[in-house]
């Protein structure tokens, strides 16, 4: 029901827009085209960085080597897009054996690096709300830096533990590791953001003015998109962008341009999955 009411009003917006939509010239700019796919793939390429870095911390020190992590990482994105949470996490179990990485640190490992690129995306999810009350805002600004320093607490995972009943989750770290892990997300979710802004700016003409507003707008709908719990937050992501986009895009362009940066990010993870492929049978 989500993901047909997203796109409903994803079809609509842009239906009701057509005469805009045709004026737009989709490969005018091509060398932006490319320097945004480039960008997106060293964003998702850091993000999976600091996913091994965390994973090294599990393992107390003895994880994997980097490559084989990046591959079994790009193997198992496409999974994301099927219906249920699970298949993904199923996908990287059946393939951890092969990388060298078992499979309980990896879960847990993966479980907290998306903590971690939740409170990233949080953060700049502000660049993308804000309110004309400044005591509303200085209210927000606050309490995401609350939530994102009880988030980099080593207590709070360990506090989850015991309350889940998952020994597992236990995390031996410290509070600057976790600080450091959310800002180098942040940097991930930044260099991402740039990159859709030169596909919006070669395709919609986004002016440079508005380049916070679209990474911020990114993160906000990171952020819908996963708590739907829709697979790849497909269509409610998109449908969220269009709506964050509308002070900054005409309504058909804000749709047509969220549209299209899924099918960016797609193209890049399959450009990212076929490399893995090259590198290891």
């Amino acid at each position: 029901m989500l993901v047909a009411g997203s796109l409903y009003y994803l079809v609509a917006m842009m239906r009701d827009n057509q005469a805009q939509l045709r004026s737009i010239d989709w490969l005018e700019h091509p060398w932006l085209l490319v320097a945004s796919v480039a960008l997106n793939a060293l964003a998702l390429t850091g993000g999976c960085w600091t996913w091994w870095k965390v994973l090294t911390r599990v393992s107390g020190g003895d994880g994997p080597a980097f490559a084989p992590l990046w591959r079994l990482w790009a193997l198992s994105n496409p999974s994301r897009y099927l219906p249920g949470r699970i298949w993904h996490l199923a996908a990287l179990g059946t393939l951890a054996p092969a990388a060298g990485v078992g499979r309980v640190p990896l879960m847990t490992s993966l479980l907290i690096h998306m903590w971690f690129v939740l409170l990233a995306n949080l953060v700049l999810a502000l660049a993308a709300i804000r309110p004309a009350s400044t005591p509303i805002w200085i209210g927000m600004v606050v309490g995401v830096a609350a939530i994102a320093l009880v988030g980099t607490w080593p207590g709070t995972l360990n506090l989850l533990s015991r309350v889940t009943r998952k020994p597992s989750l236990r995390w031996s770290s410290t509070w600057r590791f976790g600080g450091t892990m959310v800002l180098l997300n942040t940097v991930s979710v930044i260099v991402a953001g740039l990159g859709a802004c030169l596909l919006a700016q070669a395709t919609a003409g986004l002016p440079l003015r508005d380049f916070p507003r679209m990474i911020g707008a990114q993160a906000a709908a990171f952020l819908v998109g996963y708590v739907s719990l829709v697979p790849a937050g497909i269509g409610v992501r998109e449908a969220a962008l269009a709506l964050l986009l509308a002070p900054v895009l005409p309504p058909g362009s804000s749709a047509a341009v969220a549209v299209v940066l899924r099918l960016w990010n797609t193209v890049t993870e399959l450009l990212l999955l076929g490399g893995a492929l090259r590198l290891s049978r």
